[in-house]
């Protein structure tokens, strides 16, 4: 679904937890917001996405979204984020989509397959892989999953690819300086290591712009900030 505002657009996504006891109702509140974090990074698991159904998406979606995660990228496809053009990150990606096979990819992306060959063949000269590797295919296909969830891809509109790389670095340097932040004003006011809003482990999205999510934790962060710059 899609919504129209002053000429914006956006799109629409749900997630649906498995069902519960109301006991339990926090953890089917807690899938159904990760089921909506895939289906808005993951396309083909949109608009709609239920937990039950997300196979493999479900071990990502529990994984840190901040620095911890990028850094567990493999650095192969770090470095093809980093330095491939858009046109060889989707074909790459389609490729291991479709399970390697090379006619259903070109007819999804209209090419011809000699230049679908051809952009596989740079993305393994950038990369220094094998796609003819399983754990290669593996670990470039998960993680390219990964870094959508994280946000580090797609670039955005028009963004080069040092663009790019200069962003990826300011957002994770600022991801790491927040958590550091918190966690030493916790620990200077004898309070609990973490906020107590990222009680379920995942730190606010917007944590580029909002240091935390309640007034409690700013001012956590206002004071930690001050006692840094001193």
């Amino acid at each position: 679904m899609r919504l129209h505002q002053d000429g914006a657009e956006a799109s629409v996504v749900a997630g649906i937890g498995d069902p519960a006891v109301l006991a339990d109702a926090r953890v089917s509140y807690r899938q159904a917001r990760q089921a909506a974090r895939v289906a808005a990074t993951i396309p083909p698991t949109g608009p709609a996405a239920r937990w039950q159904d997300l196979g493999v998406f479900r071990t990502l979606a529990q994984l840190p979204t901040g620095a911890e995660a990028a850094a567990s990228l493999d650095p192969r496809l770090s470095a093809l984020l980093d330095q491939a053009d858009d046109s060889v990150l989707t074909t790459l990606e389609t490729y291991l989509d479709l399970a390697g096979d090379a006619k259903a990819s070109a007819e999804r992306l209209r090419l011809h397959r000699g230049t679908l060959y051809y952009r596989l063949q740079k993305a393994e000269q950038i990369a220094g892989i094998s796609l003819r590797s399983g754990n290669d295919r593996l670990a470039l296909h998960l993680g390219f999953k990964l870094a959508r969830l994280i946000g580090l891809y797609p670039r955005q509109a028009g963004e080069t690819a040092a663009a790019h790389a200069d962003r990826r670095v300011a957002s994770l340097w600022g991801r790491a300086a927040l958590v550091a932040a918190c966690w030493w004003s916790g620990e200077a006011s004898g309070g609990s290591r973490l906020p107590a809003c990222w009680a379920d482990g995942e730190p606010p999205s917007s944590a580029l712009r909002t240091p935390c999510c309640s007034p409690r934790c700013s001012r956590r962060w206002q004071r930690a900030s001050s006692r840094c710059a001193t």
